[in-house]
């Protein structure tokens, strides 16, 4: 069990070693920076009590902050606010240490103005551009990857396309939403193509081999509907779960149900497909 949880442990203390290298590059380029623009610049040591007070003041606030919960490979729009919260505080904690240590002593106040934006873009990118090689790499997927097509561009259909994104063996190829405004947009990366109606056609020309309904919110009629499209394709469709029937135990998050029609008047029923040939994600 120790040598397990030494090896989770690895990646996260890669993680600090490489956000505290770059508040010791920050730290050390602006001032370098600053001060080699004057006739005779003063001698900046690659380590310092200002230094480790630097490092020890801003690791900490990453800490505090929460900044090691979240991984790379999952990086979004919390992951870039905690990141600002962590610079911003990471400069009240060091202004406030080195005023306690030297008075700022031969501190820029340029750099103390710099500092959490280069830090901040410094920290942010490498995080970013990690995510898109990921889900790139599993964009490509292999040449058996199952072409999938999702009905409607909502919540839905969006956080369905990150999960698919993580098997490798299912490619999203395009949406289809009856909304104007969504028409020749993309969400995460993929197209929305056109409406339900213009699914037969669509189906065709994109290859796909599985329609995932994305709609949990749709009413009886709405979701009557775009089962007889699907139906017309003659290819197999899937459906995700309404919040409702997660939460009350008769689906599993992130599960998707295969759509059998008993009588034509009345709502789909879902059936779970764990197991089969649809994707559970």
């Amino acid at each position: 069990m120790s040598v397990w949880r030494w090896r989770m442990g690895l990646p996260r203390l890669a993680v600090v070693a490489h956000d505290l290298a770059m508040v010791w590059l920050v730290w050390q380029g602006l001032h370098r920076l600053r001060f080699g623009l004057e006739p005779h610049p003063l001698e900046m040591p690659l380590w310092s009590a200002e230094v480790a007070l630097v490092l020890a003041a801003q690791g900490l606030v990453f800490w505090q902050v929460g900044l090691y919960r979240g991984l790379w490979r999952f990086a979004s729009i919390p992951d870039l606010w905690n990141i600002f919260k962590a610079c911003a505080f990471g400069l009240f904690a060091i202004v406030l240490g080195l005023f306690l240590y030297n008075r700022l002593d031969l501190v820029s106040r340029t750099v103390l103005v710099l500092y959490p934006l280069v830090l901040m873009a410094l920290l942010g990118t490498p995080r970013l551009l990690y995510r898109a090689w990921k889900d790139s790499r599993n964009d490509r997927g292999s040449k058996e990857s199952v072409r999938i097509l999702i009905l409607g561009a909502g919540h839905a259909g969006e956080a369905l396309v990150r999960d698919l994104r993580r098997f490798g063996s299912y490619q999203p190829v395009g949406f289809l939403d009856d909304a104007a405004r969504l028409r020749g947009t993309k969400l995460q990366g993929v197209p929305v193509l056109g409406k339900v109606q213009d699914l037969p056609e669509i189906a065709r020309e994109t290859a796909a081999k599985l329609l995932v309904i994305a709609m949990p919110g749709a009413d009886a009629n709405a979701l009557q509907r775009v089962v007889v499209a699907c139906e017309r394709t003659g290819l197999p469709f899937r459906m995700v779960p309404r919040l409702q029937d997660v939460l009350e135990g008769r689906s599993l998050p992130g599960e998707l149900k295969e759509v059998v029609r008993k009588v034509v008047d009345l709502p789909p029923v879902a059936e779970g497909i764990a197991g089969r040939d649809g994707p559970t994600v």
